[in-house]
């Protein structure tokens, strides 16, 4: 019984894990984008021309492409952003960027408003990315609190420090993620509810016409509104990396560091201490 309670179990893991894997979004933007290049070539027919407009372009483009216009209509080649292949690949990319949103809205979160963990396993400053000979409690306070806003202290013997800085940085994977679901759904609904009107009114002049345009195109919203979402997760995640620091100050000033940056920030961050660290506690900050 216990075996047979456990199987929907992992089978709903398995496939939360499916909808939610980058690897499945990767695939579907590549697929987007292979229709998308595809259409460059082709003709399509344009969704915002009137019926006698629509007529002049069939006609201009069977002058053009003779006999193989039937074949691409018949293919379905001449509407490639109406097709139910693109409608689909839209659709699951919907529903894969809103479940990965959802599925790490809640950890991105917890990891934005975690309490700090000043001190990490003794094994960890044995490999510290850098080491300084003859700190005072002091020097190292200074240094270490401009690494980041605050600087949050254990004392005792050793003596434990913790900074970070740019703490919500990850929540811009949130914005970048919300970003991409906004302009499928924008696609999506250009692609299915767009349409344009033209009407000709007679003007209360003598032979004056007036011309009315009426454009309806449900997909303006969500696409400026992802446009500013994806900048603002970009310039969060590229600009604004996380960046943590550890470090261990034993009673006879052999202080050690560990730093949670990626590697090719760590020479960077290092040199950024050892300037901060010899300067005068009278010093400039």
């Amino acid at each position: 019984m216990a075996a047979e309670l456990r199987k929907p179990s992992a089978l709903h893991r398995r496939l939360w894990a499916f909808l939610t894997s980058r690897q499945v979004a990767v695939v579907l933007l590549l697929a987007a984008l292979a229709i998308l290049l595809l259409s460059l070539g082709l003709p399509q027919v344009p969704r915002d021309l009137p019926a006698a407009g629509l007529a002049a372009w069939w006609t201009a483009a069977r002058e053009r492409y003779g006999d193989t216009l039937d074949l691409y209509q018949r293919l379905g080649l001449t509407n490639l952003f109406g097709s139910p292949a693109f409608v689909a690949i839209l659709a699951a990319l919907l529903l894969n960027t809103l479940l990965c949103t959802v599925d790490r809205l809640g950890r991105l979160w917890r990891e934005a408003r975690r309490q700090p963990t000043l001190r990490l396993p003794d094994e960890a400053y044995a490999d510290a990315d850098w080491q300084a000979e003859g700190v005072t409690p002091a020097q190292a306070r200074r240094a270490l609190r401009r690494f980041g806003a605050r600087l949050h202290e254990l004392a005792g013997r050793p003596h434990y420090f913790y900074s970070e800085r740019w703490r919500l940085a990850p929540l811009g994977t949130v914005l970048t993620h919300l970003a991409l679901f906004l302009l499928a759904l924008a696609a999506l609904l250009h692609s299915q509810l767009a349409w344009s009107d033209q009407q000709r009114v007679e003007a209360q002049d003598p032979g004056m016409i007036l011309e009315i345009e009426t454009v309806y195109d449900p997909g303006a919203g969500p696409f400026v509104a992802g446009g500013i979402l994806l900048t603002a997760g970009c310039s969060l995640s590229l600009l604004f990396p996380s960046r943590r620091l550890w470090a261990r100050l034993e009673d006879e000033g052999d202080l050690r560091v560990c730093l949670g940056v990626e590697e090719s920030a760590v020479p960077e961050e290092i040199g950024r201490l050892e300037h901060r660290l010899r300067q005068p506690l009278g010093g400039a900050p």
